[in-house]
């Protein structure tokens, strides 16, 4: 659960009830909603970024490694 409204001023001051710092609390609030999710899937990310194995670059006639030129 977030709270945003004039309760969350004790841990952010005036920005969740003010209208010029609005934008700054709702970009806070998305930012940490965000975090969150990420944070809860960590484990599920990882596991699919070590299984992935398409290789980025592959030899092609525009691109061609350091070690082959």
């Amino acid at each position: 659960m977030h709270l945003f409204n004039w309760g969350s001023t004790m841990s952010h001051g005036a920005i969740a009830g003010d209208i010029p710092g609005l934008a700054i609390g709702a970009t806070r609030l998305s930012q940490a909603i965000a975090r969150d999710l990420f944070v809860a899937d960590a484990d599920a990310h990882w596991k699919r970024l070590l299984a992935h194995e398409e290789p980025e670059l592959l030899a092609t006639r525009w691109y061609v490694p350091p070690g082959e030129r």
